[in-house]
């Protein structure tokens, strides 16, 4: 393997060897996790490949997890994508379990009976946008667990916790959701993702900074990763998708947003409170989606060999749900 193909699959490894600490707060879609129906689409492919690829992972002998575990605390020491991944995958299953979670509690106040129920006839149109936001948001929390089950196995969760970076799931587990707090909540969020998004952005010149026996003992590494952990491609891949989702979500909120406004007029002072915070954590939530889109994007264009050459990044294409 030529060192550039090396150094690539030495980025998208380094961010799975070291992300086990945040990949515990992805939620398992919550009552009110609608998953999307059939269909052959990337995230539905995705997921059946990490949970193969746990499968293999879960099976290897404990010599080789030895070694995978010490390469990885060599990636963790040394590179400055996985220095930063613990905190950003984290971050996004917080994001991703919260955006569930606001849908839950939508669903919650239109139940039949609900106190919050407001008397207003919903568009077909306008349901079946809903409908698919809140599929879209359960399968990228679906395929997230997914991910989260392959990178950190069953006794292997210390991989992503080296120097520190790393956060038990009972230290950084989100507070439970309320419609009187979403709003605020996402607004945290958003701010979060701007702040990780500099720190992705200064990584190129902290790699094109590293000195030539650092590369070495990282390439070294990497030679161990990718012989025995079958999942280095498929982390790429699935931030790719993630982002694609997010792209398809801002599309449907701008159509939920136009919907709500036009409500909101037609039934001033008629509203409840309820809806009134719903109407801000939507408004929250669809700004923080934005950031996020955004940090995704930066993350894919920073796992290139190209930030160790001091070269700019290449954009980048999401795929879709």
């Amino acid at each position: 393997m030529n060192q550039e193909n090396l150094m690539k699959q030495f980025l998208i490894a380094g961010l799975l060897s070291v992300a086990a600490a945040g990949f515990g707060l992805a939620a398992t879609g919550g009552d009110h996790g609608t998953k999307a129906e059939g269909g052959d689409c990337p995230a539905a492919a995705l997921i059946a490949k990490w949970e193969k690829a746990a499968a293999q992972i879960a099976a290897m002998p404990a010599e080789k997890q030895e070694a995978v575990a010490r390469a990885h605390a060599t990636l963790s020491a040394s590179c400055p994508v996985c220095k930063e991944a613990p905190a950003t995958f984290a971050f996004l299953g917080k994001f991703l379990g919260s955006t569930v979670a606001l849908d839950g509690l939508a669903l919650a106040a239109h139940e039949p009976g609900s106190k919050s129920q407001a008397p207003v006839e919903i568009p077909q149109e306008i349901a079946s946008a809903f409908e698919q936001r809140v599929a879209i948001g359960a399968r990228g929390n679906e395929l997230f667990a997914a991910f989260a089950r392959a990178a950190a196995p069953a006794g292997k969760a210390e991989c992503g916790s080296a120097e520190g970076h790393g956060a038990s799931t009972s230290e950084a587990a989100p507070a439970k959701l309320t419609v009187a707090g979403a709003g605020k909540s996402f607004e945290a969020i958003a701010e979060e993702a701007s702040r990780l998004t500099a720190n992705w952005r200064g990584i190129p010149a902290r790699a094109a900074a590293l000195p030539a026996a650092t590369r070495s003992e990282l390439f070294a590494a990497m030679e161990v990763v990718k012989r025995e952990v079958p999942t280095c491609d498929l982390a790429k891949e699935t931030l790719t998708v993630l982002a694609g989702g997010l792209d398809r979500v801002l599309a449907l909120d701008k159509t939920l947003a136009q919907h709500c406004e036009e409500s909101s007029k037609a039934h001033a002072g008629e509203l409840p409170v309820e809806h009134a915070q719903m109407k801000r954590a939507f408004q929250a939530r669809t700004r923080a989606t934005a950031k996020v889109a955004e940090l995704l994007r930066v993350m894919e264009q920073t796992m290139t060999p190209e930030i160790f050459q001091g070269s700019s990044p290449k954009q980048t294409t999401a795929r879709t749900y």
